[in-house]
């Protein structure tokens, strides 16, 4: 006697983004190892982060692959990233704009911002950096003098009009950041889609922790995110973006002298890699990591988990 398989049937799916010729993410009907309920239609995509200025705080390990010569130059370090190290995605963190640190203007920034995306062909994201006053400048810059369409971030539910309404204009995609809250999630999504913002061009950040730090709790939130999004609620459809390599390479584990943990280069690489694969299986769309190792064993897991699930 055959027994028929109690398949989960959800209404709801991922929103489905082409970001360009070569990248496609969402489209899932289930959590990427749930392939027993359904398939998945599009694999998660790695990004890379880059900075417009010398990235100072980053451990020594990790200027060290990237070669300090090319941190100095964005243009470089995007070209590697894509050519040499496969990113699909180029995450360009402007953290020179930041009226503390270089204060780089608006229309700087948006020079920049151009440069890499002539340099490479793939989807940029860019953020800007600084309080609202001046990421409000930048982002009204970027979004304008565009040379192609962009992934512009981040919105948060106290400075969210200004980005989104510039998204709009340029029709860039957006993301909306929340803090690791289900209920300020939904209810950003939906402010940002009063400004007639289309939800079919949001991703989401949840926000995020590295292993050990906060990363448990921001695994359930984006399971529950996905479980309303499955339960077909249309303001929890939009895929999911999380910002890993920033929150590994801080942690203490990764900088302190202790023999008995390791090589600190390899202790940042399996932290970075632990913590992409984790939010992956909890339903993330997109990984920026910063270590091109990282890159390599985060796509072999992918292709390994989608290999029977990808249509």
């Amino acid at each position: 006697m055959e027994f028929e398989k109690p398949v989960e049937q959800w209404k709801g799916k991922v929103q489905e983004i082409k970001l360009s010729d070569k990248i496609k993410i969402g489209g899932e009907q289930v959590f990427p190892n749930y392939s027993f309920d359904g398939k998945c239609s599009n694999k998660p995509a790695v990004a890379i982060e880059i900075n417009d200025v010398f990235p100072e705080n980053w451990p020594e390990s990790l200027k060290e692959v990237w070669g300090n010569d090319t941190l100095k130059y964005p243009v470089d370090r995007a070209k590697k990233a894509v050519e040499k190290y496969g990113a699909d995605i180029i995450f360009f963190d402007m953290i020179g704009t930041h009226q503390d640190r270089e204060n780089i203007s608006s229309e700087k920034a948006a020079e920049n911002m151009n440069n890499i995306l002539k340099a490479v062909d793939s989807p940029v994201i860019v953020r800007p950096d600084g309080n609202f006053e001046k990421q409000n400048k930048v982002f009204t810059k970027c979004c304008e003098l565009a040379e192609r369409q962009i992934i512009i971030g981040s919105a948060h539910e106290d400075n969210y009009r200004t980005i989104s309404a510039s998204a709009l204009a340029g029709n860039h995609f957006l993301i909306a950041e929340a803090p690791i809250d289900v209920n300020i999630q939904k209810q950003l999504n939906i402010l940002i889609t009063q400004m007639n913002f289309p939800i079919e061009r949001i991703i989401m950040d949840p926000m995020t922790g590295g292993l050990g730090y906060g990363f448990e709790y921001t695994y359930s939130v984006m399971e529950r995110i996905r479980l309303q999004t499955f339960m077909d609620d249309p303001f929890m459809n939009p895929p999911l973006i999380c910002c890993v390599g920033q929150e590994t390479w801080k942690i203490k584990e990764i900088k302190i002298e202790d023999k008995k943990y390791g090589s600190k280069a390899d202790r940042g690489i399996n932290w970075e890699t632990t913590t992409a694969i984790g939010l992956i299986l909890s339903g993330a769309n997109i990984v920026v990591v910063r270590h091109p190792k990282s890159v390599i064993k985060i796509r072999n897991f992918i292709d390994s988990l989608c290999s029977t699930s990808v249509k």
